[in-house]
């Protein structure tokens, strides 16, 4: 679009809604880049109605990709929220109903402690000082949750003592942002 508003071009916004009704009238081969290049073409020159875009929709242009930008970061916590849910479902399936994994406090303590006996060994007093230092609301009575959750898992799972090294990048990309810039390469504390 920059090179087109450069050379001072006439550029039109065709949909795709009305590409493909324009599609429909004509014959050849369809899902083709060619295709769909020639019902553009014709649709521009049949249609008298179509916006012109302007130099100022550039904004839009900058706009929409900082939106993209987002969806790809939420995306992104999707799929690793999902991961971690599945993952701390088959070491501790009660650790797993116990904590929002939405939630801030439940993501600083995993990133500590990330098995029962883990959380159990740091005992109440440590935990606690811990998320408080991190700024959880609500402190306590997470810590007693989880504690609480450790405490009725009596056997150790396979694969559990490996699995805490797998946790040590996250959560830092998590941090809400208020700007579009891409997540430090810096691992948190």
């Amino acid at each position: 679009m920059a090179v087109l508003f450069d050379r001072g071009a006439d550029v039109r916004y065709v949909s795709g809604t009305v590409t493909s009704r324009m599609a429909e009238a004509f014959h050849g081969e369809r899902k083709t880049d060619a295709h769909d290049a020639y019902v553009i073409a014709q649709t521009l020159r049949m249609r008298g109605d179509l916006p012109t875009l302007t130099l100022a929709d550039g904004v839009q242009q900058q706009l929409k990709l900082l939106v993209s930008r987002r969806l790809d970061l939420v995306a992104d916590r999707v799929r690793l929220t999902a991961r971690i849910q599945d993952l701390l479902a088959m070491i501790s399936p009660a650790l797993e109903k116990t904590l929002n994994l939405r939630s801030k406090g439940a993501l600083r303590l995993l990133a500590q402690w990330q098995t029962p006996a883990g959380l159990s060994r740091a005992g109440e007093a440590r935990i606690l000082d811990y998320l408080r230092q991190h700024g959880v609301r609500a402190a306590r009575a997470l810590t007693a949750k989880v504690l609480t959750a450790a405490r009725t898992q009596t056997i150790a799972v396979a694969g559990e003592a490996t699995w805490p090294g797998s946790w040590r990048r996250w959560p830092p990309t998590w941090k809400r942002s208020t700007t579009a810039s891409p997540p430090s390469k810096k691992p948190s504390p």
